[in-house]
């Protein structure tokens, strides 16, 4: 497989590298007035607990996903960031109206794969304070401040 050099192979990297994480993308699209990537992928998300799980657990992976493809491209300057949007997969595509949202700055992204989270705390917590719930009621704030643990 040769290395992404234009627009379309880096957000096909990145849809790709997002699945073979196990993320079940929906869309990979470009915002060319922000010079980002937005992604919409389907999980379960539910009350405070299990935002702060799925946000421990994605951070790292969409990460990865998203350096690859993004460093590997001619010119990466054009995609700085990456806008995460989670649907709910408990509910149909047109009742998807809760989402969770965050974003990464690609300069933020580790250079090593594997690395366990607590050894690149602080630029996690920096995704996280732009992570969001967006409902009907508008777009809220999430407490995230809390210790990463290691699994290993």
């Amino acid at each position: 497989m040769s290395e992404p050099t234009d627009h379309d192979a880096v957000l096909t990297g990145v849809r790709a590298a997002l699945e073979d994480n196990g993320f079940d993308v929906e869309w990979v699209d470009y915002d060319a007035d922000h010079e980002a990537i937005v992604v919409q992928y389907a999980t379960i998300v539910g009350g405070a607990d299990e935002i702060r799980d799925v946000l421990t657990t994605d951070i790292p992976k969409t990460m990865g996903a998203f350096q690859g493809p993004v460093l590997a491209a001619t010119d990466p300057d054009p995609y700085t960031e990456l806008v995460v949007l989670v649907v709910n997969s408990r509910t149909t595509p047109a009742e998807r109206t809760g989402k969770l949202r965050w974003e990464i700055a690609w300069e933020w992204v580790p250079g090593e794969a594997g690395v366990s989270p607590g050894e690149y705390e602080d630029p996690l917590q920096r995704v996280l304070s732009t992570a969001v719930v967006i409902d009907d009621e508008g777009t809220h704030d999430i407490d995230a401040e809390f210790e990463f643990t290691d699994t290993e």
